[in-house]
C-alpha cells in the first residue's frame, strides 16, 4: 500500500474520535469508499475544521500509519452550505448520501455514482424541484449504476407490455400487467407518469437526469416503489429514511 494518496471525494460521513478527532468516510472517484482520520479537526478554529464537514466535496492528501490514512491536508471545491439551512433538504440529502456509501465499496472506482450524487446534492436545493423526486431519483439511478435495476419496459412475469394500467411489485423486480398482478401481494397500481418518471430516470443522461416535474401523487407513488426497492436490496430500512418517514412523509 502507498506510504501517501491524494484523492478527490465528498465526505459523506463523520463521526466523533475521541475528544478532538474526526473519523471521515469519503466517497472517491478512483478509490471508492475510503476512511481516514482528521486529527484535531473538532478543536476549534482547528486548520482541518471547516474543511472536514459532512458535504464537501475537494481534494484529500493523507498518509497511511498503523492505524490507517491521516488526513493532512485538504481543499474544499463545493461544500454545500445551502443543505445545511434546511431540515428537510438537508434530511432527503443525508438519505442521498447513506445509500450512496452503502452501493459503493472500498478500492473500486465510482465515477458515475459520485457523479450523480454532486448533481443530485446540486439540484436538491432547487426552488422548483420536490426533494422527495430529486432524493428518489438518485436512488433509483445509483441502484442501477451498480446493476440493480427494476423492469419498466415490460411486465416481469408475462413479457407482455403493461402501460395503463401498470402495477408495481417490489417483489417482482419492477412492472406487472394487471393479470399477473393479482399473483403478487404487493403489487401496487400506477399512474402512467410514474412509470414515464422510472423510464426518464433510467435512461437520461445525468446533465438532465433531476430536470423534470412531477405531481404529488407521481412522487409519492415514485418515492414508496423507490424505498422499498432499496429496503430489500439492503435488507434493512437505512436510518435516514426512517427518519424521512417520521417528519417528512
Amino acid at each position: 500500500m502507498a506510504a501517501s494518496m491524494q484523492v478527490r471525494g465528498l465526505i459523506a460521513r463523520e463521526t466523533v474520535q475521541g475528544e478532538q478527532d474526526k473519523r471521515l468516510t469519503l466517497i472517491c472517484v478512483d478509490q471508492g469508499r475510503v476512511y481516514v482520520s482528521a486529527k484535531g479537526a473538532k478543536k476549534q478554529g482547528a486548520r482541518l475544521a471547516s474543511s472536514t464537514q459532512i458535504f464537501t466535496y475537494g481534494d484529500f492528501w493523507m498518509n497511511h500509519a498503523r492505524s490507517g490514512w491521516i488526513l493532512q491536508e485538504a481543499v474544499p471545491i463545493e461544500q454545500f452550505y445551502p443543505i445545511r439551512q434546511d431540515p428537510e433538504q438537508m434530511a432527503w440529502a443525508s438519505w442521498m448520501l447513506e445509500t450512496a456509501l452503502e452501493l459503493t465499496v472500498e478500492e473500486q472506482e465510482c465515477n458515475e455514482m459520485l457523479r450523480i450524487l454532486l448533481r443530485g446534492l446540486q439540484m436538491i436545493t432547487e426552488p422548483s424541484l420536490s426533494p422527495m423526486t430529486t432524493a428518489s431519483a438518485f436512488v433509483l439511478r445509483a441502484l442501477a449504476s451498480t446493476g440493480v435495476r427494476p423492469e419498466t419496459e415490460r411486465c416481469v412475469a408475462s413479457g407482455h407490455r403493461a402501460e395503463d394500467p401498470a402495477f408495481l411489485s417490489v417483489e417482482a423486480g419492477g412492472l406487472l400487467c394487471a393479470d399477473c398482478a393479482r399473483r403478487f401481494a404487493d403489487a401496487v397500481r400506477i399512474q402512467p407518469g410514474t412509470l414515464y418518471a422510472m423510464r426518464y430516470i433510467l435512461s437520461m443522461d445525468d446533465t438532465v437526469l433531476y430536470k423534470f416535474q412531477a405531481e404529488p401523487q407521481i412522487r409519492r407513488e415514485l418515492f414508496e416503489f423507490v424505498s422499498r426497492f432499496l429496503i430489500q436490496y439492503l435488507q434493512r430500512e437505512p436510518r435516514t429514511l426512517r427518519y424521512i418517514r417520521e417528519c417528512f412523509c
